[in-house]
């Protein structure tokens, strides 16, 4: 029994392997599927508002041309769904004829709303980092909603225009050739294995290799051939928009393929570089390297291929599939060693034998899985990856950039520089742990004296500052060291002294983040020591007593050696939070004066959230649980703080 199991140890993990793989690259086709659906879904649905927008800007033919123009792109696309052109509050077509001429109606969730991404627009446009368009997508419905404005000027909207359309059925880049392939090999490992028995691991590696590098290139072959599919695809849907615009405003078809490269929009058609309007009789042939796309009446615009995009667009693909095979390469190459290795079997026999413990620890894992490992995995993968504040929501590849920039730039003394930050974070790190390290010991040893009058008492009032809640805790604090209406100051007053500016200085707000945290984190390091020390014998003290210890030998002998088994761990866990004390020093000092009282962790969050870079705030991350992860590991050797947890 157990050789038939080693025996079929080997095909079962080359076939755990392949499906590893498999899986990676089903989510590699997932992605560019959903790529390219958003890529021509967005172009298809932004060409149809162009013109509307571009007669809004004109003024040509007033309300009843739009309205015109806007029907005749319903009646020719099916996907169109809602379609509304507002200005200012009044609605100059309405894919509901009752409100076409009518005011916004506020009672209206969906017209409300329209008005509402008018005035959201409006404050992108000031922003030079955002496309001034808002794209909500529904994948479940098939269904997208684009907003963009009609523009007076570069950056100033004369109206809203919202569109809502069916997404585009795309199809994926996996086919059947890599099903067939993957099939094959395993079949070809499998009766092959009987005859190279001695080399069936190296055989099984070879294969799972052959199916990574095939697999690879028959997944990009199959997107480059969509990727040409699309662009075809776009080009017809010019030539549908240009021979409606041809019938309803032909006056607008200049400006129209002027405004294809050279608005605001230009990037939306992002595989050509250049276009030109070409009117009735004014050209035989296209020029060269362009496409020409026929419009009615004979006029037609030509578009000059963008050769560095379209590579890019390659490039961008290629360095997405070297992520999903480093990930899925790297699993299924582990997979195939843990069960070549014998440890698969071994976990078997584990699982069986021990059953009831691991059914009634699987809802702990399920959780920690769901709420830990997976939000640690997204935010791993983003530090790779370029994240651009735009509503298309596309991720660059970068690799270790991230990374570089954070760590390259070294200059220690500039504030709102890693290695500044770092400084600034070990020191705020080092002396609030020390001070509630400190006070709490001192407070459980003066609490644990039998004698001490009313300590139950002072037990209740000295946990208080640990049961609030330390953002509350933050803001009073804050409040206190107010130049002109703080506590403190008045109590400097009254000394004679002249009210300080805490947050216009360094020191002096570093101090109050300081005292701020004090105040938080004493409490924590005063129960586990008062818990520690009443479990302390008092035989121990009674018989150094004896044999004539004073007091500061009684604490060196006795005391401190064992309340290292209980203080060790409550030291490594209260650096931890600290490390990453946010609320304090976003709370209190802010960061200020300029930025210099930030630590790590504030600063990946102004990263994410004030300016808007992900991907960097994310390397940021990552750098703070590789700080924190080898402390852990270091502190957890020298002091074996969980020393017998996993025996």
């Amino acid at each position: 029994m157990a050789g038939t199991r080693k025996n079929a140890a080997v095909p079962i993990a080359l076939l755990a392997a392949l499906c590893t793989v498999l899986a990676g690259f089903l989510v590699l086709d997932r992605a560019f599927k959903l790529d390219r659906q958003q890529d021509i879904s967005l172009v298809k649905a932004h060409l149809w508002l162009r013109p509307l927008a571009l007669a809004v800007e004109s003024g040509a033919g007033g309300p009843e041309k739009i309205a015109a123009l806007a029907g005749a792109d319903r009646r020719a696309d099916p996907r169109i769904g809602g379609l509304q052109v507002l200005t200012g509050t009044n609605f100059l077509y309405h894919s509901d004829p009752r409100k076409i001429g009518a005011d916004v109606d506020p009672e209206d969730a969906n017209d409300k709303g329209l008005y509402d991404n008018g005035v959201e627009i409006r404050y992108l446009l000031k922003s030079v980092r955002r496309k001034p368009y808002l794209l909500d997508l529904d994948r479940t419905a098939g269904t997208l909603a684009l907003c963009e404005p009609a523009l007076k000027g570069r950056r100033k909207s004369m109206g809203i225009l919202r569109i809502g359309y069916g997404l585009e059925k795309v199809r994926g880049a996996m086919d059947w050739r890599i099903w067939a392939l993957f099939l094959a090999l395993f079949l070809a490992f499998y009766f092959m294995q009987k005859k190279l028995f001695k080399w069936r691991w190296p055989l099984a590696a070879a294969c799972l290799l052959l199916a990574l590098a095939a697999g690879s290139l028959l997944l990009l072959n199959n997107e480059s051939l969509n990727l040409r599919q699309s662009r075809e695809a776009k080009l017809c849907h010019l030539a549908e928009v240009g021979a409606v615009l041809a019938r309803e405003a032909p006056e607008l078809l200049p400006v129209f393929a002027a405004d294809l490269k050279g608005g605001l929009f230009s990037d939306m058609l992002g595989d050509w570089k250049t276009a030109r309007f070409v009117p009735a009789g004014g050209g035989v042939g296209s020029a060269v390297g362009a496409e020409r796309v026929a419009w009615g009446g004979g006029s037609a615009v030509d578009l000059e291929a963008d050769a560095v995009a379209q590579a890019g667009r390659r490039q961008q693909s290629v360095r997405q599939l070297k992520v999903v095979l480093a990930v899925f390469g790297l699993l299924a190459g582990l997979l195939l060693f843990f069960i070549m290795a014998g440890h698969a079997l071994r976990s078997l026999r584990a699982i069986e034998k021990y059953r009831y413990s691991y059914i009634m620890v699987f809802p702990a894992m399920v959780g920690m899985i769901a709420l830990v490992l997976l939000p640690f995995l997204y935010g791993l993968s983003m530090a790779f990856f370029r994240v651009p504040p735009s509503q298309s929501g596309k991720w660059i590849f970068v690799g270790l950039q991230n990374f570089i920039k954070i760590l390259a730039d070294f200059h220690p003394l500039t504030p709102e520089n890693f290695y500044f930050i770092l400084l600034v974070t070990l020191m705020w790190t080092a002396i609030n742990v020390f001070l509630h390290v400190s006070i709490g010991l001192t407070l459980a040893i003066i609490l644990n004296k039998p004698d001490f009058p009313l300590k139950r008492v002072y037990r209740v009032l000295l946990i208080l500052p640990w049961a609030m809640p330390s953002y509350i805790t933050a803001l009073i604090w804050k409040g206190m060291f107010h130049k002109q209406f703080g506590a403190i100051n008045a109590f400097i007053k009254l000394l004679g002294f002249e009210p300080i500016s805490f947050f216009n200085n360094f020191w002096t707000a570093f101090f109050a983040n300081v005292a701020t945290n004090t105040w938080l984190g004493f409490p924590f390091m005063m129960v586990i020591c008062l818990g520690a020390l009443q479990s302390i014998p008092a035989d121990l003290y009674e018989a150094a007593q004896i044999d004539g210890a004073g007091k500061w030998q009684q604490f060196k002998r006795i005391t401190m050696p064992l309340l290292k088994p209980a203080l060790f761990p409550a030291i490594i866990l209260g650096t931890i939070w600290t490390f990453n004390m946010f609320n304090v020093i976003y709370l209190v000092s802010n960061g200020e004066p300029n930025r210099s009282t930030e630590i790590l962790i504030t600063q990946a969050y102004r990263f994410a959230f004030e300016k808007f870079n992900w991907g960097y705030a994310a390397a940021y991350s990552i750098l703070i649980f590789l700080i924190l992860l080898s402390y852990g590991i270091y502190t957890n050797r020298i002091t074996k703080a969980t020393e017998g947890v996993f025996d």
